[in-house]
Formats: structure tokens, C-alpha cells, sequence
């Protein structure tokens, strides 16, 4: 466990009962076929990443998702649309990519090469990363991925489902700040990678994650 979860899981009052957010990656996009580190650049979905999401949505057609929230950038907000067949019900900045805009748009060879103490050889970005002004800290974006979570969870009543369309270094944090870690399999078709989260805002000693599940890897 990197950080306090008592920390990001702030106590709230009068918001009792489990939450279930689905928390996906993007399906794959130009960006990711050039492997090209996207950071905040608006790519689109290549056709692979089209197909990807149409087989997804199969999955998601089986269950009932009281609200869509989504990154404003433009993978994620295609993504939803193609799972979901609508816009996002929300579009909320916390889901956004890890912000290092000094190697946007780069190969991903040279971003690694240019920021070894920020990203890892497989260009994912590294926990041990030492504080830049250059870039945004990963644990800054832990911070932020979980308090979007606690957001999404306060945006529907207890027992009710939200699914949430993000990016890899979020979905990454946020595994790894709920002790899962990234060696655990992730539901995956392609680039889009979903995760099940049961989230109780009423935990004693405040928010907790109760459990993290792969639900795309029964599809």
C-alpha cells in the first residue's frame, strides 16, 4: 500500500450502502498503434480499438449502469459511446492521463529514454518516481483517480452501478493504491482493460475499497 487509504477515503456522513464502479481503459487508439506516449493528446480509436469496444460491449449489454462518467479526452469520451451506445453522463478531469507534457506526442522510446525516473522500460509509469516539476507525481494521480472514484460512488444511491472510462496510468494507480497491484489480471479485449470495484463510503474509520474484481475475463 503506497498511500493512506484513510487519506483519499475521506468520512462522509449520511452515505451508507456499497457502490459498484467499473473502472475501464480506453479501447486502443492511433496513438497506441504508432506507440506514440499519448499523455493529453486527443487521439482518436484506431479501427482495431472500434472492434475492440464492440466486442466489450456484448458484455456490457448483461448488466444495468445507473451513470456513465467519462475523461473529457477524446479515446475515453469514443469509448463510451461504442460500450454504451450514448455520451458520458459526466465528463470528470480526475480521470485523465498522467500529465507529463514534455514528452507528449513523443515515440515512447525516446519519452522513456528522455524520463527513465518517470516511466518504466514498458513505458508504465514508476510509484518509486522521484517529485519534477516537469511532470505530475504518480501519486498525485493516485490522490486524484481515487477521489474521482469517492465522486463517482456520491453521484448514485447505495446498491446502484457506475462505469467509468479512463486511462492506463489511473486504472494503474488506482490497482496498486488498493493493494491489488498490477501483477493481477485485468479483464482485457485488446488495449481496454476493466476493472469491478465494490466501494463502501460507510467503512469504519472512512472510505474503503471492499474488493476488486475482473469481470471481462468471463467474456
Amino acid at each position: 500500500m503506497f498511500v493512506n487509504q484513510n487519506i483519499l477515503f475521506p468520512k462522509h456522513a449520511d452515505k451508507s450502502g456499497v457502490r459498484t464502479i467499473y473502472v475501464s481503459r480506453h479501447a486502443k487508439t492511433v496513438g497506441n498503434e504508432q506507440q506514440v506516449f499519448q499523455e493529453w493528446f486527443d487521439y482518436d480509436l484506431s479501427t482495431v480499438g472500434v472492434g475492440e469496444a464492440r466486442v466489450a460491449r456484448e458484455w456490457w449489454k448483461k448488466r444495468s449502469v445507473s451513470r456513465i462518467v467519462s475523461s473529457p479526452l477524446l479515446r475515453a469520451r469514443r469509448t463510451a459511446i461504442l460500450l454504451f451506445g450514448r455520451e458520458a453522463d459526466e465528463l470528470d478531469a480526475g480521470w485523465v492521463e498522467l500529465a507529463v507534457p514534455t514528452l507528449a506526442g513523443l515515440p515512447l522510446g525516446d519519452a522513456v529514454r528522455r524520463m527513465p525516473n518517470v516511466l518504466r522500460a514498458d513505458g508504465w509509469p514508476r510509484f518509486d518516481a522521484s517529485l519534477s516539476g516537469q511532470h505530475e507525481h504518480v501519486l498525485t494521480v493516485a490522490a486524484r483517480t481515487v477521489d474521482a472514484l469517492r465522486r463517482a460512488a456520491l453521484s448514485v444511491p447505495a446498491g446502484s452501478n457506475v462505469a467509468v472510462v479512463t486511462h492506463g496510468a489511473p486504472l494503474f494507480a488506482l490497482l496498486t493504491v488498493a493493494g491489488v497491484g498490477e501483477s493481477s489480471p485485468v479483464g482485457v479485449v485488446g488495449n481496454l482493460a476493466t476493472v469491478e470495484v465494490t466501494v463502501d463510503p460507510a467503512a469504519e474509520g472512512g472510505w474503503s475499497v471492499v474488493a476488486v474484481h475482473h469481470p471481462l475475463n468471463k467474456i
